[in-house]
């Protein structure tokens, strides 16, 4: 089964990506406020925020050798 992620959640992880270090702790309770998701979808926009920040960070690799 294929979980979807509502766009909300989508639009956390993007912002996060770009803005995590500015985010007051505690940041669960932040992300909910601020993009309207429950729990889950703050932490599911956490995880998805990290990874983006990272591929960026790091750059796509993927063509490279």
């Amino acid at each position: 089964m294929t979980e979807q992620i509502r766009p909300e959640v989508l639009t956390a992880a993007l912002w996060l990506s770009l803005h995590r270090d500015e985010c007051p702790n505690p940041i669960i309770p932040f992300v909910r406020k601020r993009f309207s998701l429950t729990a889950l979808e703050a932490i599911t926009a956490l995880k998805q925020g990290r990874i983006l920040a990272r591929s960026v960070n790091t750059g796509d690799q993927c063509n490279e050798r």
